[in-house]
């Protein structure tokens, strides 16, 4: 069952000119991992937006700690990805969770036949250290992280396999890659 994991302080104004607050909401899976998503609720009391899943963490509390340092550029971002499109949402009632779980992901780039954008060049990050790396890779939304993958040809998975592996998975895969390549 889904629950408001915390209530964040950040008012912000988004592109529609309309100011949110927001929250963090969160849900045990299945598989016993915790899944966050962020729910900006209308200052104005009009439709909640609510971004797909932001965050996979092993247990409840790692998804606390999660919540507590989102900063507010961090916001802003899920604020501006989320808006773009904006998507029919349904009512909260204070202190509940707008919907039950996240919205599902939408692959970037999957209509376009253009390459994806890497954000950064883990080839180029990881000659800095592997530490380094870890730690920049760590602040990516698992949609960069797939974008890194498809922009440097990292895994030869398909579309929909890519987009089952959570955050820390794709880390693993990238951080091995370039690893296997600097030793060669």
């Amino acid at each position: 069952m889904a629950e408001v994991i915390q209530k964040l302080e950040t008012q912000l104004r988004g592109s529609d000119g309309r100011r949110y607050t927001a929250q963090v909401s969160g849900r045990e899976r299945p598989d016993a991992l915790w899944e966050g998503w962020i729910e900006f609720l209308p200052m104005d009391g009009g439709k909640p937006l609510v971004t797909s899943r932001e965050t996979t963490q092993p247990n409840r509390d790692d998804l606390v700690y999660w919540a507590s340092g989102l900063t507010d550029p961090y916001l802003d971002g899920a604020l501006i990805r989320v808006l773009t499109p904006v998507l029919e949402k349904v009512h909260s009632e204070a202190g509940k969770p707008v919907q039950s779980m996240p919205e599902p992901h939408r692959v970037p780039g999957a209509l376009s036949s253009s390459p994806p954008t890497a954000v950064l060049d883990p080839f180029h990050v990881y000659a800095e250290g592997d530490d380094v790396l870890r730690d920049q890779l760590h602040a990516l939304a698992a949609a960069q992280l797939r974008n890194i993958v498809r922009a440097y040809a990292i895994a030869d998975l398909e579309p929909h396999d890519l987009e089952r592996l959570s955050e820390s998975e794709l880390i693993h895969l990238i951080m091995e890659a370039v690893a296997r390549d600097a030793a060669n």
